[in-house]
């Protein structure tokens, strides 16, 4: 994704997080947000634009994308204090878990089950924290996705309508859950996402 979205005109920054293996719930959003303060920070060094930054990931990658683009102001899940130090302006999802909020998700990277800390489940949502100042957002998903369904697409669309927030959905048919992984569809979805950031990030 970071070659393709460079060959389209961006500089691209891979990030790490920690998995469940390493730690659980907030440490992977910490992580992205660390990474976004990080390029803030080393703006002028490699000549990025610290006011137009979006991130882009699939399925669990996705999850922390619109996670890190909706609760810059949840100082539950920030590294530090300053929330101007998380702000992002453009998120794209592919294939999305958006709400863990009636116990269906990963239990072992929230840390908890659902049924001891119902509230943690919450906060490990990104449906949680959509509100009228979150980013633009571009969700891709597959209409017969059986890992994660294209109804939590959906559900963010449907939340980020009340709130006010420019959304767009594109349903791919008869995809794999992983559909970007895939050469029948990669180029697809780059173009996609590329077009909507070059939509919503400055110069």
């Amino acid at each position: 994704m970071a070659a393709a979205l460079a060959l389209r005109g961006f500089a691209a920054v891979c990030i790490e997080y920690r998995a469940s293996d390493e730690a659980i719930f907030p440490a992977a959003v910490k992580d992205t947000k660390s990474a976004v303060k990080w390029i803030k920070t080393n703006a002028s060094k490699y000549n990025f634009n610290p006011s137009s930054i979006g991130a882009i990931g699939g399925s669990a990658g996705a999850h922390l994308a619109i996670l890190l683009g909706v609760s810059s102001k949840a100082q539950s899940l920030n590294p530090t204090e300053n929330t101007e130090d998380f702000k992002i302006q453009a998120v794209v999802g592919l294939a999305t878990p958006i709400d863990f909020s009636h116990g269906k998700g990963p239990a072992k990277w929230i840390g908890e089950p659902y049924t001891a800390n119902k509230d943690l489940w919450k906060a490990a949502s990104p449906i949680s924290y959509i509100d009228e100042d979150s980013p633009p957002i571009l969700l891709i998903h597959s209409s017969n996705d059986n890992v994660v369904s294209y109804k939590q697409s959906l559900l963010a669309m449907e939340k980020m309508g009340e709130m006010g927030v420019y959304s767009q959905l594109v349903l791919i048919p008869d995809a794999p859950h992983a559909f970007w992984n895939f050469e029948e569809w990669f180029g697809y979805t780059m173009d996609k996402a590329a077009s909507f950031f070059k939509e919503h990030l400055k110069n």
